[in-house]
């Protein structure tokens, strides 16, 4: 047979009851307000590795040419 790989689940929001007190809407508002924390956590630990993994590759810089400020015209036909 077999094996299959159980996963680990920490939290489940299904789990979690309302505080005393909280109304249905303030639950749910908590809820997804610390699920969101969490996928931003998750996506700013991923960035963080990304950037890591980079290393030291040169940054690519893009060449603008200078334009008169004065001529607004110009500038926005070019």
């Amino acid at each position: 047979m077999e094996e299959k790989e159980v996963k680990k689940v920490e939290h489940t929001e299904s789990e979690e009851q309302p505080k005393e007190g909280e109304s249905k809407n303030a639950f749910k508002a908590r809820l997804k307000a610390e699920r969101l924390e969490r996928e931003r956590a998750e996506k700013v630990a991923k960035k963080a590795a990304e950037e890591a993994a980079k290393g030291d590759k040169p940054a690519k810089k893009v060449e603008e040419e200078e334009l008169d400020p004065t001529a607004y015209y110009e500038n926005r036909c070019k």
